[in-house]
């Protein structure tokens, strides 16, 4: 028995007070459930080690600067995909150009991909290669939108084994961020994988695993193991905010046009039949209002109690209205409050949106009128820590939380969407003892099955 504060641990499970065979005294110290990450992206964040990443660059200038110092390193490099640039923090507000890529260097492919992961620019090398007859990509410009910037890594994919080196190099870091349960987004191929390395013994991780709907077919093929579940499927509706492609109604962006709607209702509405009749979970992706009116329209096929707990990923520019109705369909929310940093005046969502940008993420909204929310991060940036800052100090009243309010949304909301609310999420006895151990620097230890899987002091473990 492990005793870890005032916390008793037998098996893997809280447990009743008794007599401890190793303690661990935190006075300075607080202790949650593990934190779930309701939206993931394991094989990209794992595979993003051995890529460069454009976070943090303050300048074109800047960037590509980084850029010629990695393709100098990586002389063999068959195609460079660098990730996660952000022209809102960028000095000159603007997005890298297909000219600016030749320049760099017209024989090496080269795709950059906006942290969104739903625009990105190649050069012409690099678009010589992307197979033909895929939609959204502009030759002209070399701006890929949507579905080939989603499925970058299914064109140019990665070997059996570099996926499991993904998975591992990103467990590494989720832990080290206390978090004990993801919800991911993946092929057959990452499903498998990760499960291949579950009986190897290395996964450490609880997966619930939405398999994209392109994938549909291979769905049924698919089986549930005890740390890599089957949750569903995952449906796009609509893009994003960065990209300009959230699909938008009676908002508009200050460069115009209205986004993307990529799902008719009557294609969700054959999805949704299709979940109900085979047990399966649905996520969909619904930014802009328009797609969440869409989504709306189609969840009326479906059961109001929602006993298959169907869910909006990201639900960012709702109406009051369509709050309301998702909510009175008890529908779960996955929303991500680390977005709430591009919510603050002058950032990258009054850029796209003007007067209307105080409209996002309106999380106290949607709580106080009932809504069951689970939170997430998308991998922008991934730290649930990170998410309860942004929730706590968002700058409007209607977005901003209490911190209890945010660490449940990370640890309860995250069990009951994905059935396990019984297992885990709260400390009481018979729980899953998936723990994380928090002080003022931040994650100090996680715990999972009673078992130490970080700790900033190794000499503890």
């Amino acid at each position: 028995m492990l005793k870890i504060n005032d916390i008793y641990i037998k098996d893997g499970l809280i447990s009743l007070p008794g007599k401890p065979d190793r303690e661990l005294l935190f006075p300075e110290k607080e202790i949650y459930p593990g934190f779930c990450d309701s939206h993931t992206h394991i094989i990209q964040l794992g595979l993003k080690k051995n890529r460069l990443v454009l976070s943090n660059i303050k300048s074109k200038i800047e960037l590509y600067e980084r850029l010629k110092e990695h393709l100098e390193i990586k002389e063999t490099e068959e195609i460079t995909i660098a990730e996660d640039w952000d022209e809102s923090e960028l000095e000159e507000k603007a997005f890298p150009t297909k000219e600016e890529l030749n320049k760099i260097s017209k024989d090496r492919p080269i795709i950059l991909r906006r942290v969104c992961g739903h625009i990105a620019v190649a050069n012409d090398s690099a678009l010589s290669k992307i197979p033909k007859g895929l939609e959204r990509i502009n030759y002209n410009t070399g701006i890929l939108e949507e579905e080939v910037v989603l499925n970058i890594n299914e064109i140019f994919p990665p070997s059996g084994e570099d996926i499991k080196k993904a998975i591992i190099l990103a467990e590494d870091e989720l832990l080290k961020l206390g978090i004990t349960s993801i919800h991911d987004i993946m092929t057959p191929k990452y499903f498998k994988t990760s499960q291949s390395l579950e009986k190897e013994g290395k996964l450490r991780l609880a997966i619930y695993a939405f398999i994209k709907d392109t994938y549909i077919e291979e769905i049924k093929s698919l089986e549930s193991t005890k740390k890599v579940r089957l949750a569903g499927i995952k449906v796009y509706t609509d893009g994003s905010i960065g990209a300009r492609t959230a699909a938008l109604c009676n908002f508009s962006y200050t460069s115009g046009g209205k986004g993307l709607l990529l799902c008719s209702k009557e294609q969700l509405e054959r999805l949704i039949d299709y979940a109900n009749n085979n047990g399966y979970q649905l996520a969909i992706h619904a930014i802009g209002d328009e797609a969440i009116q869409t989504v709306l329209r189609a969840m009326k096929k479906n059961p109001k109690s929602n006993p298959a707990r169907h869910r909006i990923e990201h639900f960012e520019l709702a109406r009051d209205g369509q709050i309301k109705e998702a909510i009175d369909r008890n529908i779960i929310l996955s929303m991500q409050p680390n977005f709430l940093k591009w919510s603050k005046p002058g950032g990258l969502y009054e850029m796209a949106l003007g007067k209307d940008y105080m409209y996002n993420n309106r999380l106290y909204f949607i709580i106080r009128e009932g809504g069951r929310i689970t939170f997430g991060s998308d991998g922008m940036p991934y730290g649930p820590l990170f998410g309860i800052k942004e929730a706590i100090k968002a700058p409007f009243p209607s977005q901003r939380i209490g911190r209890d309010v945010a660490i449940k949304a990370y640890t309860e909301g995250g069990a009951y969407a994905s059935f396990i609310e019984s297992e885990v999420g709260r400390i009481e006895e018979g729980m899953k003892a998936d723990l994380v151990v928090i002080d003022k620097e931040g994650v100090y230890m996680t715990l999972i099955n009673g078992n130490i899987v970080y700790c900033r002091e190794s000499e503890i473990t």
